[in-house]
């Protein structure tokens, strides 16, 4: 329902988010349900998630896991590849200077 301009490039982006911006993310994403269904934004989440939306963390790391899997029998000039790579040894040089 809120996640229809979501997955564009989740696979190699999502990584990088933080767990805060995750959390505001996911707000934005029950505020959103809430106003679709006409109810109090006090709502419990296991209540929203009776409409089958899947908070957009849950549907992001699927959608990394799904692409691992891919990734290992992709040639190693395709730029999703290439991208993935790159993030993955950035986040491994930040790791690093922590």
């Amino acid at each position: 329902m809120s996640f229809s301009a979501m997955p564009n490039g989740m696979e190699v982006w999502s990584s990088t988010v933080s767990l805060s911006a995750w959390n505001k993310i996911q707000k934005i994403q029950k505020l959103f349900i809430c106003r679709q269904l006409g109810v109090n934004s006090s709502t419990s989440y296991v209540m929203i998630l009776e409409t089958g939306a899947w908070p957009i963390k849950v549907q992001a790391m699927q959608k990394v896991y799904k692409f691992i899997g891919k990734d290992k029998n992709m040639s190693d000039h395709r730029l999703l590849k290439q991208a993935w790579n790159i993030g993955c040894m950035i986040q491994k040089t930040n790791k690093r200077k922590l």
